[in-house]
């Protein structure tokens, strides 16, 4: 956001063009110490939530892959907890549809 960075990075990320999924990549990455191991789950965790919200399944396996050589952990670990990312998400929007439903 710009109070946290400042209109000159916002800037200079509009004009280097960067990709709004490795902008939101860099920004968890940074929120977190990943040197410390639960750290490094919490951005993990953070990270996968976020990809759960897409459909692009490409883009995401391009992205997963990139995190994990980045916070240096298997790719096979990130999948995992993005599948169960996924699944949460699913399940949540099943339930808040029922919900919905019902109450009409």
């Amino acid at each position: 956001t710009i109070k946290q960075f400042g209109k000159e990075v916002l800037i200079q990320n509009i004009s280097e063009e960067l990709p709004f999924f490795k902008f939101k990549i860099d920004y968890i990455i940074e929120k977190y110490n990943v040197i410390q191991p639960e750290e490094l789950n919490k951005a993990v965790l953070e990270i996968v939530e976020f990809f759960a919200q897409s459909s692009d399944e490409i883009l995401i396996g391009e992205y997963i892959k990139i995190v994990a050589e980045r916070l240096k952990v298997t790719h096979e670990s990130i999948i995992a907890k993005y599948k169960n990312a996924k699944l949460k998400s699913k399940r949540q929007y099943t339930e808040n549809n029922a919900y919905v439903t019902m109450t009409y």
